[in-house]
């Protein structure tokens, strides 16, 4: 699992392939636990995506990190959104 340096945190993250393309990510020593997201819409739908997935988890773990740096927590589910590749992604609760 990938980390990644935002401000003075360092950030884990993983893609999880449960059937819909998802990301968790934490905080490396916190004990809060790890936050996971469900992209809506799939991200497979984008060519970019396909090429190019190890960018596009480092892009989001990268935004979810500064999001959590300016506000203390990750965001919560169905209320933020981010930017890759020019496609807007809303961060919902993943299937249960």
């Amino acid at each position: 699992m990938p980390d990644i340096d935002v401000g003075t945190r360092t950030f884990a993250y993983a893609e999880v392939r449960t059937g819909t393309r998802q990301i968790k990510i934490w905080i490396k020593g916190d004990n809060r636990g790890a936050q996971q997201y469900k992209f809506d819409p799939d991200p497979h739908g984008d060519d970019w995506y396909n090429k190019n997935q190890a960018a596009f988890y480092r892009t989001a773990a990268t935004k979810l990190a500064e999001m959590f740096n300016t506000k203390g927590s990750f965001p919560r589910y169905g209320k933020s959104k981010i930017e890759i590749n020019k496609t807007t992604y809303a961060l919902n609760e993943p299937p249960k």
